[in-house]
């Protein structure tokens, strides 16, 4: 089995309340991923999402494909996509994490990465810098 590692971005739909929206996402990605042997984690900040899926490469592109089409979901830009050799998000069939102000303080510099969302050209600059992000957060 091949084992891809995709990172993906996108915005909330505007008609989507987060505080309702996150837990349902949240639930139905543990299930779903839970069933196709995906790992993962999903960072939530300013009305986007930043989000790592791990495993099979059917079953990842069948989820990004179930992912870019939910209408909760808009303007999904892939930001990575490689082969990998082992899971970096093994134990996770979707961690979920919602960046706060306090997130903000507690990492100045790298605030600016997801302080406004992450669908501007920081996120994107450079290779590694959104998985740094999600690795981050999942300790």
């Amino acid at each position: 089995m091949s084992l891809i590692q995709l990172i993906y971005a996108s915005r909330l739909s505007g008609d989507a309340e987060p505080d309702v929206e996150l837990p349902i996402i949240l639930e139905q990605s543990v299930r779903n991923n839970g069933a196709c042997g995906i790992t993962g984690m999903l960072l939530y900040s300013s009305g986007s999402f930043l989000q790592v899926l791990e495993g099979d490469a059917d079953a990842v592109g069948h989820a990004y494909r179930r992912i870019s089409t939910d209408p909760r979901h808009e303007n999904a830009v892939i930001l990575g996509l490689v082969n990998i050799e082992e899971r970096q998000f093994p134990s996770w069939h979707m961690g979920l994490r919602k960046l706060t102000l306090s997130d903000q303080a507690r990492l100045p510099d790298q605030a600016p990465l997801f302080q406004f969302g992450f669908g501007d050209a920081l996120i994107q600059a450079g290779p590694g810098v959104a998985l740094d992000l999600l690795r981050t957060f999942s300790q």
